[in-house]
This record gives C-alpha cells, sequence and structure tokens, in this order.
C-alpha cells in the first residue's frame, strides 16, 4: 500500500475482521488461513473549493451553510460568486481537467453524479505545453514557457505559429496563479433563490480517476423582506388591538428601537414616544404607558420602519425591506386611527330630515365598553355646534354601561344641509358623533286627511310639473283641494322618480255632492320643500284638455303610468302666514302682478268689521264686504315694507298669492326707524353677511321683530379676539333667524342706507353671537301671556346686579307688570360669547305709544324665589334703553319679612299681630341658620300656657298662630300673655293681650 490512504485502509480492514465489544472471536484451532490481495485506486486530485476573498461574505447566523449570496453580493457581482479551486497539481501528467459543479438542495440526490451540473465556463482542460499549429479547444489549458505562465483557451482555434499573434486577437487568457489556484465563477441558477451544493471536479487519464472538493452548501437569497400584513387590520386601534408588522420571512431583531418609531399625522407628524420588539417575523410597535390617550384619541397615526436616518429592516442575511416589485423601500409603514377610548357612540354618524320651525330632538347613545367608570362633558374644550343642544351636559357612565343623549335642533335652521361635529369629552379622549340634518320646511298642519270622514274616493296618477319641468323632489307634495278643503295629499314621486320625470299617485277623497251642485270639483296645489312655499297656480292637462279642475269621479280612476294626467305649476306662489288675534308684524315679499291692492292680498284673511292693517305711515280699516278696506293714505301694498294687521279672529292662517321678488333688490333705509320686509324666500341668520348694510351701521343701531332683536356693535369697540379680517361688526342679541313673512323694523343712526340681503355667509360670525335658544313663545304661554294684545314695543338691554343670585342660569327671568299686575313683557339672560357675558334683550309692550309705568320682578328659579326690582321705567313705544356694551342695571329689592325666601340676619321674634287680638294672631320668628327653636305662651304667673313651636328650623321667617286656648284646649281667660322664643344663645319675649 503505497499510499497515504493504506493505513486508513487498514485501519478499516482490522476493524471490519476484528471487532471489538460483545463479538464472539472463533477458537484459532478451528481456524483457516486465507490470502487477501488489497489494491487502492489513488484519487485523481487532492481538490479544495473556497469562495473568492474578494466577495465579503454577509454576516448570518445560519451554522447549517458555508455561504450566504444576498442581494448585495449580486448587486457587486451580478453573473455569479467567484470561487477559487486550489490543492491540485499541474505538475501531475495524469491532470485532465478541472471544472465547477452544482446541485439544488431540496429533495434531489445528490449522491447521484449524474444530477450534477456543470458551472457554464468553469472547465479547465489541461493541455500541457502549447504547440503551434494545433487544434485548441475553449477551456483548454496549455502552458507557455516562455512567459512561464498558463492560458486558457476563450474559443476555438487553430493556433498560430506564434502565440504572441493568438495572444493579441485575445484568443486566449492568463490564468493567473493557476499553478496553485484556479478562479472559477460559479453562474447563479435560474432557478433562483434556494439552497445549492457546489464542489469542484477533476479527471485524472489512469482510468478515468475523478475526485472531488468539499461541498460548499450555498445559501442564494437575493429578495428583501416583505410585509403581507399589519395590524390593525381594519385601520382602527382599539383599546385591544395591537400595532404589528408581519413580514414574509425572519428578520434581524437587533436593535429594533432604532429602526421603528410612531408619528402623530394630525399633530404635525410629531414622535409619540414608543417601544418596539421583535420576534422571529414580526415586529410589535407599543405605545408607551406614559403617552395620555386623551391627548392622542381620534388622531391618525403612522408605524413606521426605517427611513428619516433609521437603519431599514434587513432579514437575516441583510437584504434590505422592499416592495412586491423588488424594489428598496427606504421606510416601511402604515396608517391607522386611534380609537382606545371606551367610550363610543351607538353610531359615529347621524343623518336626519327634519323641519325648521319646530322642535327636533334625536337620542343617540353614549356607550362603556371598559372596565372603570367614565365621565363625559359638552362642551368644555370643544365647541358644540350652535344649532345643537346636547342633554344631559354631563353625566357618568358605569362599565358596561349606557346612557342615552338628546340632542335639539335649533328650529330655527335654514332650509337645506346643516352638519356639524359633537364631542363627547372624556378622560379618555373625545369621541366625535358627526350630525348631519336635511332641513325642510314644514307643511301646513291642517294637511292632515281621515279618509274615515268620507264615502268616496278617486285616483289620479299624474306626472307633476314646474314650469313644464317634471318634479324630481321627493320632498315636495301634491295637495288635492275641494271647496277649499285638503282633500288628498303625497310626496312626489311616490310611484316613480327619476332625472327624467316622476309618477304620482294621489287619492282623492269627498262625500255626496252638497245641494246644488252638479259635481264637485278637484284643484291641485304644490307644496315646494325648499322654497318653503305653496304654488297654487296649476292647470290640469287630462285628455287632451287644459284645465284649472276636473270633476271629482267616485270611485274613479284617471290616468296610467304611461299615459299620466299633467298637473303643471307656473312659479306663483302662496305665502302662509300666521295671523294670532290681536296684532301680528308680517311682511308682503311678493309681487301679485300690477295687483297690489289690500283686497288682492287680503283676500283670504278671515275679517271682522273694525280689522285694521297698520303702515309705517298710514292705515286701513276693514268695514265689511260692502265697503271694503277703508282709508285715505294706505291703499296698496308696499312689498318691501313691514305691516302690523290687527284682527278680532282667532288665530288663523293667511294666504296670499303672488311671485317672487329678486331678495337682492335693494331697499331704502331712513334714519331712525324704517319698516323694512324681509325678501329672501328662505330662513337666514341674522348677521352681517345677510343684512348687508351701506354704509355700514354703527354701534347701538338695532333690527327688530315684533318678540326680539339684535343691536350692533362696530369692530373697533369689538373684543380684539373677535375682530377678524372681514373688519365687520356684530349683531348681538335674541332676533337669531330673519323668516319670510315676518316683519321687522331697523333703528339706523345714519341717513340714505341701503338694505341688499345676502346668503347665509360666515356662520363662525353667527356663533360669536349668542344662540337663542330659549322659546320665547313659550315662556309666554308659560306665563299666559299673548303679545299679540298689544300694538307697540320697546327694548331695554340689561343686566341684574347682584353677588349672591344665579343670576347666570338662563331658566332665571326678569318678567314686566303694568300698575294693575298684567304681564308686559318676559325675558331670560342670555350669554353673549363675544364679551364673556349674560345680558337682558327686554321686548315690553303697550297699546300707548307712551306714558305707562311699568315695573318688575326677579325670579330666581333655582330657588323659586321672586325679587322685586328696583328699576322701573315709563313705557315709550320703540325706545331702547342700555346697549350691549353699556347695559342697563337691574337692583333687586332686598326680601323682608313675609316675603318667600327670606333669612333674617339675625334671630328675631316679631311683635303678634293683631295686638290685641280675638280670637286668633299671628306671631313670626326667624332663624339666620338652623337651629332647636321653641316657641312658647305664658300668663303673668309665669305658668307655661301652650307650646306653639319646638324643634329644628331651617334659616328662614315663620308664622305661627295662636287661638287663645291652653295645651288641653281650653280658651283662656282675657288679659296679658308672654310670648317666649329660644334659640341657641337667642331669648326674646313679646307681650300679647288676649281681648274677649
Amino acid at each position: 500500500m503505497a499510499s497515504p490512504y493504506e493505513d486508513d485502509v487498514a485501519a478499516s480492514w482490522n476493524q471490519y475482521h476484528y471487532p471489538s465489544g460483545n463479538v464472539i472471536i472463533p477458537d484459532p484451532q478451528n481456524s483457516d488461513t486465507q490470502l487477501l490481495s488489497v489494491y487502492y485506486n489513488p484519487p485523481c486530485q487532492d481538490l479544495g473549493l473556497v469562495v473568492n476573498p474578494l466577495v465579503e461574505a454577509p454576516a448570518h447566523g445560519n451554522e447549517d451553510v458555508d455561504f450566504v449570496v444576498n442581494k448585495a453580493v449580486t448587486d457587486s457581482f451580478p453573473d455569479g460568486l467567484p470561487m477559487i479551486i486550489n490543492g491540485y497539481d499541474l505538475t501531475d501528467d495524469n491532470l485532465v481537467s478541472l471544472e465547477l459543479q452544482w446541485i439544488s438542495i431540496g429533495g434531489l440526490d445528490d449522491d447521484n453524479d449524474q444530477l450534477w451540473q456543470q458551472s457554464p465556463g468553469s472547465a479547465f482542460v489541461r493541455k500541457g505545453d502549447w504547440i503551434g499549429s494545433t487544434a485548441y479547444e475553449q477551456y483548454d489549458v496549455v502552458y507557455y514557457a516562455v512567459h512561464d505562465k498558463y492560458y486558457r483557451c476563450l474559443a476555438t482555434h487553430t493556433s498560430n505559429a506564434d502565440f504572441g499573434v493568438d495572444l493579441a486577437d485575445e484568443k486566449w487568457e492568463w490564468v493567473n496563479l493557476a499553478d496553485i489556484q484556479y478562479a472559477a465563477m460559479w453562474y447563479f441558477p435560474v432557478d433562483g433563490d434556494g439552497e445549492y451544493y457546489v464542489r469542484a471536479k477533476s479527471v485524472c487519464d489512469i482510468a478515468d480517476q475523478v475526485s472531488y472538493s468539499q461541498e460548499l452548501r450555498i445559501l442564494v437569497d437575493t429578495k428583501g423582506p416583505q410585509v403581507f400584513t399589519n395590524t390593525p387590520m381594519d385601520g382602527v386601534l382599539g383599546p385591544d388591538d395591537v400595532i404589528s408588522f408581519a413580514f414574509d420571512e425572519f428578520i434581524e431583531c437587533s436593535n429594533v428601537d432604532e429602526w421603528s418609531r410612531l408619528v402623530d399625522l394630525s399633530n404635525d407628524e410629531s414622535i409619540i414616544p414608543s417601544t418596539a420588539t421583535c420576534f422571529e417575523n414580526e415586529v410589535i410597535v407599543n405605545i408607551n404607558t406614559s403617552v395620555n390617550n386623551a391627548l392622542i384619541e381620534n388622531h391618525a397615526l403612522e408605524a413606521r420602519l426605517g427611513g428619516d436616518g433609521l437603519l431599514p429592516v434587513t432579514d437575516l442575511y441583510g437584504n434590505v425591506q422592499e416592495d412586491p416589485s423588488g424594489e428598496i423601500l427606504e421606510t416601511v409603514s402604515f396608517g391607522f386611527v386611534v380609537d382606545r377610548n371606551p367610550i363610543h357612540w351607538s353610531s359615529t354618524t347621524i343623518t336626519e330630515q327634519i323641519f325648521n320651525e319646530v322642535e327636533n330632538v334625536f337620542t343617540m347613545e353614549l356607550t362603556n365598553n371598559g372596565v372603570e367608570v367614565m365621565t363625559f362633558a359638552f362642551g368644555e374644550d370643544w365647541e358644540i355646534p350652535w344649532w345643537i343642544t346636547p342633554s344631559p351636559e354631563f353625566g357618568t357612565i358605569n362599565p358596561g354601561g349606557a346612557m342615552e343623549i338628546e340632542l335639539s335642533v335649533d328650529p330655527n335652521l335654514p332650509v337645506g344641509v346643516e352638519a356639524g361635529v359633537l364631542y363627547a369629552e372624556t378622560q379618555e379622549g373625545d369621541e366625535p358623533l358627526i350630525v348631519t340634518v336635511q332641513v325642510l320646511c314644514p307643511p301646513p298642519l291642517n294637511w292632515e286627511v281621515n279618509p274615515y270622514n268620507y264615502a268616496y274616493s278617486m285616483t289620479l296618477v299624474t306626472n307633476v310639473r314646474f314650469m313644464d319641468n317634471s318634479v324630481t323632489d321627493t320632498y315636495d307634495k301634491l295637495v288635492a283641494i275641494i271647496d277649499g278643503e285638503v282633500r288628498g295629499v303625497q310626496n312626489i314621486g311616490n310611484m316613480f322618480t327619476s332625472s327624467f320625470g316622476n309618477r304620482t299617485s294621489i287619492t282623492v277623497y269627498a262625500n255626496e255632492n252638497p245641494p246644488g251642485v252638479a259635481e264637485q270639483q278637484v284643484s291641485f296645489r304644490l307644496w315646494d320643500s325648499n322654497e318653503c312655499s305653496e304654488r297654487w297656480d296649476g292647470s290640469i292637462v287630462s285628455g287632451g284638455e287644459e284645465l284649472s279642475s276636473i270633476a271629482f269621479e267616485p270611485d274613479g280612476l284617471q290616468g296610467s303610468f304611461l299615459n299620466p294626467v299633467s298637473v303643471n305649476f307656473t312659479n306663483a306662489i302662496a305665502r302662509n302666514i300666521d295671523v294670532s288675534e290681536g296684532y301680528t308684524q308680517i311682511s308682503f315679499n311678493l309681487q301679485h302682478g300690477s295687483d297690489m291692492s289690500l283686497n288682492s292680498f287680503l283676500q283670504y284673511l278671515n275679517k271682522t268689521t273694525n280689522d285694521r292693517i297698520i303702515g309705517s305711515s298710514g292705515f286701513a280699516t276693514w268695514q265689511g264686504d260692502v265697503a271694503g278696506w277703508v282709508s285715505s293714505d294706505l291703499t296698496e301694498i308696499n312689498p318691501l315694507e313691514t305691516y302690523i294687521l290687527y284682527t278680532q279672529q282667532e288665530d288663523q292662517e293667511m294666504y296670499f298669492v303672488g311671485n317672487y321678488i329678486d331678495p337682492e333688490t335693494p331697499v331704502s333705509l331712513d334714519q331712525n326707524w324704517t319698516w323694512f320686509s324681509y325678501l329672501p324666500n328662505d330662513p337666514r341668520p341674522v348677521n352681517t353677511s345677510v343684512l348687508h348694510l351701506d354704509p355700514e351701521p354703527s354701534t347701538g343701531d338695532v333690527v327688530k321683530s315684533q318678540f326680539s332683536f339684535r343691536q350692533y356693535v362696530e369692530f373697533d369697540d369689538l373684543p380684539e379676539e373677535l375682530q377678524d379680517d372681514d373688519s365687520l361688526g356684530l349683531w348681538l342679541g335674541s332676533l337669531d333667524f330673519f323668516n319670510p313673512g315676518q316683519g321687522y323694523k331697523i333703528y339706523l343712526t345714519a341717513e340714505n342706507t341701503t338694505l341688499a340681503f345676502g346668503e347665509q355667509g360666515n356662520l363662525a360670525r353667527q356663533r360669536s353671537a349668542p344662540s337663542h335658544l330659549t322659546d320665547i313663545m313659550q315662556l309666554y304661554d308659560d306665563l299666559e301671556f299673548n303679545p299679540h294684545l298689544y300694538q307697540h314695543s320697546m327694548n331695554i338691554i340689561s343686566v341684574v346686579e347682584s353677588d349672591t343670585f344665579g343670576l347666570n342660569d338662563p331658566e332665571d327671568k326678569v318678567v314686566t307688570y303694568d300698575v294693575e299686575g298684567n304681564i308686559r313683557g318676559v325675558s331670560q339672560p342670555i350669554y353673549i360669547p363675544a364679551i364673556g357675558q349674560y345680558r337682558m334683550f327686554m321686548t315690553l309692550y303697550s297699546n300707548e305709544p307712551y306714558g305707562e309705568q311699568l315695573s318688575m320682578r326677579f325670579h330666581d328659579t333655582s330657588e323659586n324665589i321672586w325679587y322685586d326690582c328696583q328699576h322701573s321705567t315709563m313705557f315709550t313705544a320703540n325706545e331702547i334703553q342700555g346697549s350691549v356694551l353699556s347695559p342697563i342695571e337691574i337692583s333687586l329689592t332686598a326680601l323682608s319679612i313675609g316675603d318667600e325666601g327670606y333669612v333674617p340676619e339675625e334671630f328675631i321674634l316679631s311683635q303678634n299681630f293683631p295686638n290685641p287680638f280675638n280670637p286668633v294672631t299671628s306671631i313670626g320668628f326667624g332663624v339666620p341658620n338652623g337651629s332647636e327653636v321653641t316657641v312658647t305662651i305664658y300668663n303673668l304667673l309665669g305658668q307655661e300656657v301652650r307650646k306653639l313651636y319646638s324643634g329644628y328650623m331651617e334659616p328662614g321667617y315663620k308664622f305661627v298662630q295662636w287661638d287663645g286656648k291652653d295645651s288641653f284646649g281650653s280658651p283662656g281667660p282675657s288679659g296679658m300673655y308672654i310670648v317666649l322664643m329660644q334659640a341657641q344663645d337667642f331669648i326674646d319675649t313679646k307681650k300679647i293681650i288676649l281681648m274677649k
């Protein structure tokens, strides 16, 4: 065995034939001798294989692989991995060739040499010394003695006689250090990423000897980690949710806090203190417990990994995070909204259709899904939308509990869509509720039709049209009229509606024809919900004929879906105005063609002899159907002016028909008082945008309706925080909205002012003024006060001066009386944010333009105590006393004995009354603080006759009576008695005389 392996072979042989352990060795006496010949075939070459040291090996912790090819390696060596075969002996004439081989790991039999593949271009075929004029093939390696170097053939050719010529023609390349190592390239397989074995193979010419290097296990991983899911998956971070990134492979988790962060997108991308943890393929970002959730609740946050100077996310082999297309990402991130507050609305939005001018209340529920008691409040940090009043304004909700919140919507909202956000403010954050209302005008209340009151019905299928265009607003209504009464109402398009038109089926009801009437006639009206008005001028097309009405047919049917009855309305409207018994301030903002007579506008008013219509410069009196309206200076209606109607009929709805007046029509206003008409056809807030005056009004100017008013404060007189860019002042007071049909008066300091009504404008400025939430008419009803009984009014802006009474309670009130004790005005405190104070905007009424003396009383609602006011006033029609900035101070008269709520400053026993008495007298006594009190009657001998009071008494004053009898009910004799009061250290007596 002339081989370096012979000892190993012998050792293996001996181990095989002479094992140790429990193997029984045969007895030598029974053994035999055999001659054994061993032939050893030495390997071709003793090869080594390493990755070229020029390749920077990525750091990794995978002990199962010898080398990792990551993206950084492929960026530097895009074609393949440079490797070096060493350990061979070129002096060995038996060496034929060298090459690199590879095989994919994963189910293949790597022991099967037939499955190994040669790496292209890695062959090294040894051809000995170079010989001219010899055929050489690609990859042949020769030794050129002149240069003492080895060269490898680059292309198959027959060599020239001069090696230098072939070398110049780039048919050979120098193989550096070929005598000791061979640089070969392992070209990356088309299979892409995966694990591979790579080895070097040598072939010798003796019996086709083959040998191999050790196998290098190489991992090719050139794809960076990609995020395949995030949490919270719904984009909302709840109290039990986790902020996490899950990657499609394991990532390098060391120093995770150096490449993760949490930013607040709702707060200029400020950094939210957080701590990240990483395990395998997942990163979890935890908001630090030091972060107050209230500061981030409802905020949009973004979790980010990498970027902004931070390290990127890498996998275990150094590949940087990437997107699905393979592009490297500096940052991976995802956003979400924080919703960890246990307090939640039952729904985050509410959308309602409502009518203005009526009470609208919705109920929403606040729930506590947490495990602790939670408190909430409205309006502390977030301004409540001026048109919403939540109730209760604050409260406490137990764990798992809920509370209903009533949302009252201001009835003065203009027609259209109004939206706002109401925040329930809690210690864990503020919960928003988006409130949207579609505001419509309420149809007249007398449109309810009871089918059971009628014997017959008739159905019509109609196409309702306005100005020859089919109506598509489903909030509009078609109204059927017989003899002035509503006999049917239906929403437009109840059968069908689209942008092309409608089909409206309406049922009309009637009874037997009245005596002498051959057939009852049906006419139609259209309720326009956007314009808050009725359209009466409608023509009916049935059977090709255009009519103003059609005959009622009991149990009849007219029209069909394909051939409907056409009802076409003009742009003329009927304005309906509520007219009260007594005085009603109104305006006629319609043009009735060329006929503007009183009879034309007032024809639908139920009148009584001596009813009147009063203008700013004259009046007319109704003298019956024959004489009509009698006047020398008021014969026609001016639609730009306000009027006062005096009627003796019960409350009624009055209609008048006409066409719109352009709301931007300029109205001329005089210095001092002008009675003007409100021209727009929809309610609008009283602000500088709607009431556009040129020149600008002055501080102290006033606009008033029949029941409320506002006073103007110039820009320079406003608090600095309200002096915005428009350089306009504010109208402040109790008049919130202008409404069509109502009448208004305005007092101006300037001469020759022009009024032009504008759009709603800046509602933020409207909110800077008070929102007068009290229904003043309801307050009048509660006190049984009817302002319609009076023709004239005046106004006072005041404050109630006191250090002890709850004057900031909007439920308190000041009531004005005449000398006979009749109420002449009621007002309540209104908070004005513009000045941060309360004011009383008082409207006082009288039928005498001057001279009536009026007094006032203040009611403390929380204590239910009435106080007399020291202030009194003499009524003067249209006078304005006080201003927003300099209000009238109303002082309260101190309570005295006999007034409810009176508390003396010290203990007191008053003299009885009457005295002498027979048969009963009253004895008054009071205590300034809660005390045990006794009041006892004694005779002149010092004997107790009767104990009138004994017990605990709250602070206050009270009366007891004595009927002259003793404790046994026996009448006492005439004469003098002593009444004794004892309370704490107080003792006092009074003499009383019983006279029979």
